[in-house]
Order: structure tokens, then sequence, then C-alpha cells
């Protein structure tokens, strides 16, 4: 099998008829100091979703997430399939309204370390840092806002078959 490091935040408002429930996501954060860490994936993500609401004049739940980090210093990681790291965040459904979304900020330091992702099988090697908000859909779709989506690295090494780092925001309706 394959060893995975996980750390999340997801906060799920419940659906409801007039309204969505609100839905808020804490800020995850992953210090690696002086550490070797071999053949696993590496997830730290905060998600959150605002609920669905149902009724013919309903509004759909808001969604905020918190800040996601990862400080890597004076380490070597090498890794399998993926490192992801993510702040998003999902407004509710609703007929009348969506629910706005804001997703947190995204960041990854890198100082005197190494990252490889070698990929396992069919997956791909992605390392992927990113910040995206989806307004809820509805009548009239609800805002979005990410905050940055941003790698620093010095004095650092990445290996990777694909390395995304985004930022955005989208309303649908």
């Amino acid at each position: 099998g394959r060893s995975a490091l996980t750390l999340e935040s997801i906060a799920n408002g419940g659906t409801g008829v007039a309204a969505g429930g609100n839905s808020q996501g804490t800020a995850v954060s992953l210090s690696l100091i002086n550490t070797d860490l071999t053949d696993a994936s590496l997830r730290v993500t905060t998600l959150a979703e605002g609920g669905r609401a149902t009724g013919t004049d309903g509004v759909g739940g808001n969604a905020l997430t918190g800040n996601v980090g990862v400080i890597v210093r004076e380490s070597a990681l090498s890794m399998t399939d993926e490192i992801v790291i993510f702040a998003n965040a999902r407004g509710g459904a609703g007929a009348i309204q969506g629910g706005t979304a804001s997703s947190g900020e995204a960041r990854v330091a890198l100082e005197n370390s190494t990252i490889a992702v070698r990929a396992l099988n069919t997956a791909r090697a992605i390392m992927q840092v990113q910040s995206f908000a989806v307004g809820g859909n509805g009548n009239q779709a609800g805002d979005a806002t990410s905050r940055l989506a941003r790698l620093e690295m010095t004095n650092a090494a990445i290996r990777a078959g694909e390395l995304t780092i985004e930022s955005g925001a989208a309303a649908l309706s």
C-alpha cells in the first residue's frame, strides 16, 4: 500500500429550506524541520462548503476557509504521487442567491531543503499550492474571493512532473 500524511480541516454548512448553513474552516499548518520523509503523499488542506437551500426562495450558505501553511526547513522530502496544499471555499446553492465563498491563503516556505515528487504506477508527480473560491449557484451567483497562493524558496530545490501555484475565484450561476 501507499503511505499518506494528511492534515485537513473540512467544514460543511447544513442543508436548509430558506437558507443553507454557513461554514468556516480553520487554519491548518505543518512544520517539518530537520526531517527526512520518504515514500508518502502529502496533503495539507482546508475546505469550507456552504450549505444548500432547497426552497424556491432559498439563499445558499456562505463558506470561509482559514489559511494553510507549510514550512520545510533543513529537510529532505522524497514523496510519491502528490503534494497538495490548498485553502478552498465553495458557497452553497440557493434558488434566489448563491452563497459567498472566501478562501484563505495557501503558503509554502522552503529553506535549505529539497523536495522530490515521483510518480508511482500511473499517477502523476504533482506539487500543487492553491487558494480557490467558487460562489454558490443561484439566480444570482454568490460572490467569490480568494487570497494569495505562494511558494517561497531559499536555498531549496523542487523536482516534480508538474508544479502548480494558483489563486483564483469564480462566480457561477
